[in-house]
């Protein structure tokens, strides 16, 4: 009898072992389910790390290009505050260009100084130069603010748009890219500047007329459909270049003779005296007349 208790009792040990070793094996497959798992995800992780270093790479490539490829382009902006003093004005103008490449820094010297000089360097962050000159008899300051023309530093170029009574938008006939920036920073000079703001368009690099990629005839259409001035320039010899300072400072003494500009309304880019500019829009008629006579704009 006792035997037989063992042997019942023996066999309950068994079944536990067996159910054990049922668990342990069920353990063992849990195990390696998850070790293939694991594998998976490392081996998809190790993918995503390829791709990401890929991504890195291209894009430090396209940052790279872009930063040295960037088009021969630049827009300045004229800034003017004018005092009138009797029969003369004194319009200090606030002239801001970013540029990219040696020719277009020339544009800047040869207005400033009448010298050109083929080994400029780059403009780095911002430059001031001013220069006298006389519009429609008026003694005008021009305050030229040579900015770099880089796109990393537009959003610093931006800023200076606030009271803009003038821009320059320049671009490079030998370069089609250039060109075709103009929409963009065409729209910047409207968005962000006075509403009143005289635009001219200039196409620089006359000179090199072999080269030109950009033909007069679709520069001037462009400038018609969006109703801006237009002529081209050479920095390098000086055609035109001063002509595009005197004919914007002409067309905004114009705007504030006929009436058209108010020099009073905040943001418009004009500082005057107490007797000065009010003394011209008294008399419209007689201002328009002048500037036409003087300005072929």
């Amino acid at each position: 009898m006792l035997l037989w208790y063992c042997n019942v009792i023996l066999g309950y040990c068994n079944v536990i072992v067996g159910y054990c070793n049922v668990i342990l094996w069920y353990c063992n497959v849990l195990l390696w389910c998850w070790i293939v798992i694991v594998g998976y995800c490392n081996v998809i992780l190790w993918y995503c790390n390829v791709l990401l270093w890929c991504w890195i790479v291209i894009v430090g490539y396209w940052l790279v290009y872009s930063l040295v490829s960037l088009p021969s382009f630049w827009i300045c902006l004229l800034y003017i505050y004018i005092r009138l003093y009797e029969t003369t004005l004194n319009m200090p103008a606030k002239l801001l260009y970013h540029h990219v490449r040696q020719s277009l820094f020339c544009f800047v010297l040869s207005v400033l100084s009448h010298v050109v000089k083929q080994d400029s360097s780059h403009t780095i962050g911002v430059e001031f130069g001013s220069r006298v000159v006389m519009v429609a008899g008026k003694t005008v300051k021009l305050q030229i603010w040579d900015t770099a023309g880089q796109e990393r530093f537009r959003s610093v170029t931006r800023s200076y748009y606030r009271g803009a009574a003038g821009a320059l938008l320049v671009y490079d006939i030998t370069s089609r890219e250039t060109y075709n920036s103009l929409t963009n920073w065409l729209t910047d000079a409207r968005t962000l500047a006075s509403p009143n703001i005289v635009i001219i368009l200039c196409g620089n690099k006359k000179d090199l007329e072999a080269d030109r990629e950009v033909t007069f005839l679709e520069a001037s259409r462009f400038a018609q459909e969006n109703e801006v001035m237009f002529l081209e320039t050479s920095a390098l010899t000086g055609e035109n270049v001063e002509e595009a300072f005197l004919k914007c400072g002409r067309t905004i003494i114009n705007k504030i003779e006929s009436g058209e500009l108010d020099p009073e309304r905040m943001g418009s880019g004009i500082q005057y005296g107490d007797t000065t500019v009010r003394q011209l829009r008294q008399s419209p008629q007689a201002g328009s007349e002048q500037g036409r006579d003087q300005c072929n704009c």
